[in-house]
């Protein structure tokens, strides 16, 4: 009995521990909704035996996340990755301030991106000021940011249609939440750099360590 309550009340944290440290499709926007489902299914497993236990989880839990939902990094990692949006959030209130973070980053990418756009012309555009011509009016970064909040695609491709959107995520996405990636590749690069082969030049090490980390995109 105590060892069934025991595996239900651990079970979300090793699926949690699974999630954050894969090295695929995991992303720092992965780290808020993770940590808040994984509040969540603690608490609601029902245990008996292993109160205490769950109870030492939350707790823990508390202690060392916490200031992180309040971190607007993450937030807006967690806001921006289209599998999560504002899903994760209840209070709407919260979820009002999100939106509106997520507006004025939209914003200035906006401008950002017009920015380097202008200074990227060449001379020989000069002379476009002379034709009268209609363009069609872009969409501004807060109407891309309420129409990408209200797409129901979950899928990352979407982003291509929300090109704010997607240098936002860019943005706030690039770091990964784990280390776990990271000593996979060192563990790796020591089957390479092996007593045998300790001549190697940074410059093959390191086109080894890329062939045999990318060895499932070489067709067959």
């Amino acid at each position: 009995m105590f060892l069934r309550d025991y595996s239900s009340a651990v079970k979300p944290l090793a699926t949690a521990i699974d999630i954050l440290q894969g090295d695929k499709n995991c992303y720092l926007g992965c780290v808020l909704p993770t940590i808040k489902s994984l509040m969540t299914n603690v608490q609601n497993t029902p245990t008996s035996l292993a109160a205490p236990l769950k109870k030492a989880i939350l707790d823990g839990l508390h202690v060392r996340f916490d200031h992180l939902f309040h971190n607007e990094d993450f937030i807006l990692a967690a806001v921006c990755h289209p599998k999560f949006k504002l899903s994760w959030i209840d209070d709407p209130a919260e979820k009002a301030r999100c939106t509106h973070m997520l507006e004025s980053v939209c914003e200035s990418v906006a401008t950002d991106v017009q920015s380097d756009s202008e200074n990227a012309q060449s001379s020989d555009e000069d002379h476009d000021q002379f034709f009268v011509l209609h363009h069609s009016s872009t969409s501004s970064g807060s109407s891309q940011c309420l129409a990408y909040l209200s797409d129901s695609d979950r899928s990352l491709d979407m982003l291509s249609r929300y090109p704010k959107m997607k240098a936002v995520f860019i943005k706030y996405n690039t770091a990964l939440p784990s280390s776990a990636p990271v000593e996979r590749l060192f563990s790796a690069g020591s089957i390479i750099l092996s007593k045998r082969r300790n001549k190697l030049s940074d410059e093959t090490f390191e086109k080894l360590l890329l062939l045999r980390q990318n060895r499932h995109l070489i067709k067959k």
